[in-house]
């Protein structure tokens, strides 16, 4: 990549495509310097400054973006909240066949405490 292209990377989440082959999503920053960073997601060695093995990236999306979806999406659930129209309600899935024992309620001083559901 051009020094120029380095320059206009914003900080963000991108696919580094390899000038070897292959591909990789990576966040993308800058350090104090200004200088462009990037920390691919399946490496484990941390963030790296040499673009020289990068051929091209492509944007996933950026902090902005984010931010403009998360309040988007605040927008929307409040006024969700303020109607009186029934609202979806998400059901969980059963069980898979373990048994769910309720907490036990704290006892009063003096008495021994028992699970909601034992009525003995």
């Amino acid at each position: 990549m051009s020094p120029q292209q380095l320059q206009s990377i914003e900080p963000g989440l991108y696919r580094l495509f390899w000038t070897d082959g292959g591909m990789s999503v990576a966040a993308v920053g800058r350090d104090s310097a200004g200088a462009p960073w990037f920390a691919a997601t399946d490496w484990v060695f941390g963030s790296w400054t040499d673009w020289s093995g990068v051929d091209r990236v492509e944007l996933i999306t950026t902090r902005e973006q984010e931010e403009k979806h998360k309040e988007l999406e605040r927008t929307r659930l409040s006024s969700q909240l303020n109607t009186n129209e029934p609202q979806p309600v998400r059901v969980q899935p059963e069980h898979d066949g373990l048994t769910l024992t309720p907490p036990v309620q704290p006892a009063a001083p003096g008495k021994k405490g028992k699970p909601p559901h034992d009525r003995s």
